[in-house]
């Protein structure tokens, strides 16, 4: 998978475990809303460590959105279309 499509990918994770979050906040009885919020939010975060660095120098790279090169090493990412 592309860093692009991870990115997506993260960024989508992270708001539906965040509007579960708020789901709880709404229904604070929903205990599996509870959960699942918070195991969606933090597989996100996890993700965001472990897939969203550069493939050459393994450093982070905060942002894709108009990024061809790792602001850090110079090589090209493969971001995908």
């Amino acid at each position: 998978m592309t860093y692009r499509k991870w990115y997506r990918l993260i960024t989508l994770l992270a708001l539906i475990g965040l509007l579960r979050l708020v789901g709880i906040v709404l229904a604070p009885k929903a205990a599996p809303l509870k959960i699942i919020g918070i195991v969606i939010f933090v597989l996100s975060i996890l993700l965001i460590f472990i897939k969203l660095r550069c493939p050459y120098c393994h450093k982070m790279i905060p942002d894709v959105r108009n990024l061809h090169y790792c602001p850090h090493c110079g090589k090209e990412l493969d971001l995908g279309k």
